[in-house]
């Protein structure tokens, strides 16, 4: 059906009964009736004092004829009456219509920015079918409603007509600026939206309406989708000008569909699309925002804003800027800095908003510029948008570029001054430490996001949406403004990566387990998690912290990311299975860093056990702060042996942190007043450190910690610190925190200050010294080759039956290394020693550490030690102790130390010695090879090389079909020549991503 027929359809359901208007007909009977009076519509009777028949007979055509005229008027009014209803029933029909039209507009969203942009844009069938089928029967109406007004049936004729007439016609602008432009659909038998848009313009002007701001910009809207630009530009020019519609203020509000915005957009397009002018974009728009300003100088800062946005949209950043540098004393002021950044932003030039604001800002410095009070203050969005575009930046480009430092200092200047800023340039300044991997400032700024989050209320900034009008300095109200969260996904994601990249994957999951609780916790509540085969809690405790997991991608793959780094590939696995990503291949489910597992286990502890006492709302007791240090003590060394020294810290110190505000009493006046002039920092500081020293193992591992983060000499410090802290406190005892004592001494005999190291081995009671103390001193005196001292401290623990294994060890090679005679039987009797105090014999102890002792005191002596007297026979008896090393590991499921795998590979292809068959040998190499295969050692490569070359030379398929298929299953990296080389003797192709 078409647009005609539809037009008289809706014609059809107005008029009753099928009764057309006939557009000829006039209301000529209100305009003849409307000069009687209410003398003439009274009867006259006769005078009952004249006599006479021709007196009777004068009155009685007198009442005749004037019975004749009050029937026409009755007539006349009738009809009069007949015809107002007729009208007030059209327009009330029209209502509702319009009405229904309404309720089925709700059900589309505004129309998108594509439209009035001059790119193609995605077309959405269903939504366009929709719309299209609404604007068609807006056409209908608008036709019927046409037909009606030109038929005099519907007239402005009341207060409640011009109302009625002018809202519906509104209304009809309204949905035809939100119909798709016809210049997109294609569809020729309907008029464009601006035409239509231009006939309701000409119906107000007919029956003499007021055409409104609104009716303009849904107009100005309308020619814009359908790049009818002069159009646009014309309506615009003609409202702003006082000439036309007097001193009357354009609606100032922000926004790329509001009215200023609009108008601006048709007018910087509509300049652009002349050829023949010599009026630059940038200016003809700005001279339009003069314009404006002289009318409603209050609303200078929105329209030179609006103006930027428009010539952004318009692909007029250049103009802008060159505007700029030609009129560095313009009134604008910096919102002109704001304006042009915005432009250059909308059109990407992020390098180019940094070019503005570092030197064309800079340059106007010392310009008459002011800005609320102050001269040379940037504009709040001109901050906010510098931001963004170095996140931006950094986005773009994978390198870091060294802009955080930068970002963080202008970050923590919004936080000070109680600025304002929006989720974009948060992320912005967090994506420059991403790629500069700077995960110290990253974790800075997520906490300060949230402490936001906790508490909006108390905190002086603000998080803003990223829309113009929110940064407006005109309008301080904050009311206003929307008080957004501070942390969404992106932003945990975000700092997980930074962390990842800089290799603190402990850090990343830490982030999951501190930032707030975001998503649907009922979607944990509803998961079957008793399929997780992983050892501890910690996929458990991630996805009930962070409910998101289950639905935001990169989030899980930024966990994912920290599991694998961390050396947990199994829980990666099984998260991603539980989250519907399974990975294609299965990870070894033994394959676990299980000391970070411990620690994240100690970790939840923890804190939960602080929640708890922190909600009794009690005192802190002596046993709770002891089973609190002793537990952080674990956690750290865990994490020190996961190799996430960071991480442990950073737990460390939030406990720190809460035990401080858990012990700290309810402050008197005096001691408000002691905190308002800032003399009791000193104080909260010592009671911090405290923590720290509340226990031998907890001083010791934070001290390690300290040397592992910070360097020896700040652990030294801290050491140093915490000992002068007990004892002015009287809480130092040698005896109580001697661990504390080893850490530091090693920390000495690692720098290479062995005097200092000597110092305070001596220093120490040695009634409280342990075989580590002997151990680590003994250490000391092997780097500077002092062997006798050696021996002497040697003798000096065996004394105090303090021996230990690692002591022997170096006490073995002190001797080897000395210059004496009979080192044999010196070297026996340090066996005999050490194998009395385990209860074994000495030559168990020798050959079950036959290694240890080979690595320190030679071959030769190892061997002597050994009773292997006939060197010819050393090898064969090497062989076959490296056999029974690697069996007993085997059955004990123990690691198997490196060096009789090495042998084992090495002697193989001695057939001087070697009694097995080669299917044995072969069988003995593929163990060795698959123990030593992802070990890390240094002659990994090389001792896999060796093992495989025997391998293939003896046409072992089996075996080396049997590596390979260990090393894939299991994701273990190896060389691609080892790669090579084992697909090879196995009979196998090369991988299909071999180059």
């Amino acid at each position: 059906m078409n647009s005609l027929t539809n037009g008289r359809r809706i014609a059809d359901l107005i008029v009753k009964n099928g009764r057309r208007f006939n557009p000829t007909i006039s209301c000529q009977y209100f305009s003849n009736t409307s000069n009687i009076t209410e003398t003439q519509t009274k009867k006259r009777r006769p005078n009952p004092n004249k006599k006479g028949k021709a007196s009777y007979s004068n009155d009685f055509r007198r009442e005749r004829k004037s019975n004749n005229v009050n029937k026409i008027q009755s007539e006349s009014l009738k009809k009069q009456q007949k015809e107002r209803h007729l009208g007030d029933s059209t327009l009330s029909k029209c209502n509702d219509i319009m009405v229904k039209l309404l309720q089925r507009r709700k059900q589309i969203d505004a129309p998108p920015i594509e439209w009035i942009l001059a790119t193609e844009s995605k077309v959405d069938i269903d939504d366009y079918e929709f719309r299209i089928n609404l604007y068609k029967d807006i056409i209908s109406l608008t036709k019927a409603l046409e037909l009606s007004i030109r038929s005099k049936r519907i007239q402005a004729s009341s207060t409640r007509d011009i109302r009625e007439l002018s809202a519906l016609l509104g209304n009809i602008l309204l949905i035809c600026s939100e119909s798709p432009p016809k210049r997109l659909t294609g569809i020729e038998e309907l008029p464009s939206t601006s035409e239509m848009c231009k006939k309701v313009l000409s119906l107000l002007e007919e029956l003499n309406l007021d055409i409104q701001n609104f009716h303009n910009f849904c107009t100005i809207r309308a020619a814009n989708q359908e790049h009818h630009w002069k159009l646009a530009s014309n309506l615009f020019l003609n409202q702003i000008d006082p000439d036309m519609f007097g001193l009357v203020p354009i609606d100032s509000k922000l926004g790329w569909d509001r009215y200023v915005e609009m108008g601006l957009y048709g007018l910087a397009m509509s300049i652009k699309q002349t050829k023949n002018t010599d009026i630059d974009v940038a200016n003809g728009v700005f001279d339009a925002v003069s314009d404006m300003c002289m009318v409603s100088p209050t609303d200078r800062e929105k329209y030179v804003l609006a103006a930027g946005s428009a010539l952004g949209r318009a692909g007029e950043w250049k103009s802008c800027i060159e505007f700029l540098m030609s009129n560095p004393n313009s009134d604008f002021g910096h919102n002109l800095v704001a304006a042009v950044m915005d432009a250059c932003f909308i059109c990407g030039r992020y390098d180019d908003v940094l070019d503005v604001y570092y030197n064309v800002q800079t340059s106007n410095d010392a310009s008459d510029w002011q800005w609320e009070g102050e001269y040379s203050r940037s504009h709040p969005l001109a901050i906010d948008l510098l931001l963004r575009s170095v996140g931006m930046k950094a986005i773009l480009s994978e390198e870091g570029q060294g802009y955080s430092d930068a970002m963080i200092l202008i970050f923590n200047q919004i936080l000070e001054e109680g600025g304002r800023i929006s989720l974009s340039a948060i992320k912005g300044v967090l994506q420059t430490c991403k790629n500069d991997a700077d995960f110290g400032l990253a974790l800075q700024v997520l906490k300060s996001l949230q402490k936001y989050s906790e508490n909006k209320e108390e905190c002086d900034w603000t998080i803003i949406p990223e829309e113009k009008s929110s940064f407006l300095e005109s309008d301080h109200s904050n009311d206003n403004l929307v008080m957004l969260k501070g942390i969404d996904d992106d932003i945990i994601a975000t700092v997980m990566e930074t962390c990842c990249a800089a290799k603190e994957f402990g850090l990343a999951l830490l982030c999951l387990r501190f930032a707030p609780v975001i998503g649907d916790e009922r979607l944990v509540n509803d998961l079957d998690l008793t399929s997780i085969k992983t050892s501890g809690d910690m996929i458990p405790q991630l996805l009930d912290q962070q409910p998101l997991l289950l639905e935001s991608e990169r989030l899980l793959n930024a966990t994912a990311l920290a599991l694998l780094g961390i050396g947990c590939p199994n829980e990666a696995h099984q998260l991603n299975a539980i989250c519907g990503k399974p990975y294609e291949t299965s990870p070894n489910t033994n394959h676990s860093n299980i000391s970070w597992i411990e620690a994240y286990r100690h970790i939840d502890r923890l804190l939960l056990a602080l929640d708890d006492i922190a909600s009794s709302r009690q005192k802190l007791r002596k046993i709770d702060e002891y089973y609190l240090s002793t537990g952080t003590a674990l956690m750290m060394q865990n994490a020190i042996d996961a190799g996430q020294v960071n991480a442990g810290l950073e737990v460390a110190s939030i406990i720190n942190s809460r035990i401080g505000n858990l012990k700290r009493p309810r402050k008197s006046v005096k001691d408000a007043m002691i905190t308002f002039l800032g003399l009791d920092k000193e104080m909260n500081d010592r009671s911090n450190f405290n923590f720290y020293l509340s226990s031998d193992m907890l001083f010791s591992v934070m001290i390690k910690a300290y040397g592992s983060k910070y360097g020896n000499m700040e652990a030294l410090s801290f050491y140093f610190d915490g000992i002068k802290a007990l004892k002015k406190d009287g809480k130092f005892s040698g005896e109580v925190y001697i661990q504390s004592n080893n850490a530091a001494l090693e920390i000495l005999v690692k720098q290479g200050d062995i005097s200092k190291a000597f110092q305070l081995f001596e220093a120490t009671d040695r009634e409280s010294r342990t075989p580590e103390t002997y151990y680590t001193m003994a250490q000391g005196f092997v780097q500077t080759g002092q062997w006798n001292k050696v021996s002497s401290l040697y003798q000096l623990a065996k004394k105090d039956f303090l021996i230990s294994e690692a002591m022997c060890y170096v006490t073995m090679k002190a001797i080897s290394n000395s210059n004496i005679d009979n080192k044999v039987k010196l070297l026996r009797s340090i066996a005999d020693d050490i194998s009395a105090q385990k209860g074994i014999k000495s030559g168990t102890w020798i050959a079950e550490n036959y290694w240890s002792i080979k690595e320190n005191v030679g071959y030769h002596h190892a061997r002597l030690l050994m009773w292997w007297n006939d060197p010819r026979e050393t090898q064969q008896q090497e062989f076959r102790l490296a056999v029974q090393h690697l069996d007993k590991s085997e059955r004990e499921n123990k690691a198997c130390h490196i060096e009789p795998l090495a042998a084992i590979i090495s002697l193989a292809n001695d057939d001087t010695f070697i009694e097995s068959n080669d299917q044995d040998i072969s069988d003995l190499v593929t163990k060795a090879l698959i123990r030593i295969c992802g070990s890390g050692h240094e002659l990994e490569s090389s001792m896999l090389l060796q093992g495989l070359m025997y391998l293939s030379t003896n046409n072992a398929v089996e075996c080396c079909m049997d590596f390979v298929n260990y090393y894939e299953k299991n994701d273990i990296t190896v060389d691609d020549d080892i790669v090579f080389l084992a697909r090879t003797a196995a009979k196998l192709s090369p991988p299909t991503d071999w180059e």
